[in-house]
């Protein structure tokens, strides 16, 4: 199961995948804590397609952040205060690539520092390396290497950021979520054959790409096709565009 909530580069992205049991954030962007909630109120209109409410206190197992970039991070503060408004007690973990949390912990900390009274859970701060693995009740979460720059609006590249890419798998079948990354022959490997493949969208294949920034349209579209069912996300105008353009 999983969900894609409104996704646009420099905005926010932010996928909710799991299990009837349990679930998981794949980065929270801004909005991340809005979006869940009018996704379960609209889900209580369809009870056959009902989520239930406690996904956001305890049902919720872990946070993973692709990389410490605002529009895959920024919606954590919002998030971590509603779990104690609504009375989590159980701990929450938030990982992040190994080589740079330090944005990420500045976040917890502020939550933790803005709150007065008690702060009704743990919040914990999980370092991932490339290729390792989380086990959680129903769900295993598989670290994927990335390659990812900070660029700016003319598509330079500027310095590296430690990014990841996520493999979730389950029962129920398996997810692949890219992060932002540019091309690279292990998330292709590791796309084939899983259920559903989430991937960014940024470029237009036309556009300026100086590699090891973001995936251009087409890239994407190849990297995901060997997925059962494929998403593009992270999307821009003009990225946007020519998706349309492929589906007319």
């Amino acid at each position: 199961m999983a969900f894609c909530f409104y996704s646009a580069a420099g905005v926010s992205t932010t996928v909710l995948a799991g299990t009837e049991e349990e679930f998981i954030l794949l980065d929270a962007g801004d909005g991340a804590t809005r979006d869940i909630l009018e996704m379960l109120r609209h889900s209580l209109k369809e009870p056959e397609s009902r989520v239930d409410p406690a996904v956001l206190v305890e049902s919720l197992k872990g946070v993973f952040i692709s990389h410490p970039h605002y529009d895959h991070y920024g919606g954590l503060f919002t998030l971590l205060h509603f779990l104690r408004l609504m009375e989590r007690r159980a701990p929450l973990t938030v990982y992040t690539p190994k080589d740079d949390m330090k944005r990420v912990q500045k976040m917890v900390d502020l939550y933790r520092t803005s709150t007065t009274s008690h702060l009704g859970y743990q919040v914990l701060i999980g370092e991932l390396e490339h290729e390792s693995t989380v086990s959680l009740e129903t769900m295993t979460v598989e670290s994927v290497r990335a390659l990812h720059h900070d660029s700016d609006i003319f598509g330079n590249r500027g310095a590296f950021v430690p990014s990841l890419s996520y493999l979730v798998t389950c029962s129920e079948g398996s997810i692949l979520y890219s992060g932002d990354t540019g091309a690279n022959d292990q998330l292709r490997e590791k796309a084939k054959g899983v259920s559903l493949a989430i991937i960014e969208a940024t470029y237009g294949s036309g556009d300026k790409d100086d590699g090891e920034i973001h995936l251009d349209v087409g890239t994407a579209m190849d990297i995901g096709s060997g997925a059962g069912e494929l998403w593009l996300v992270h999307r821009t105008g003009r990225s946007d565009e020519e998706i349309g353009d492929r589906r007319s």
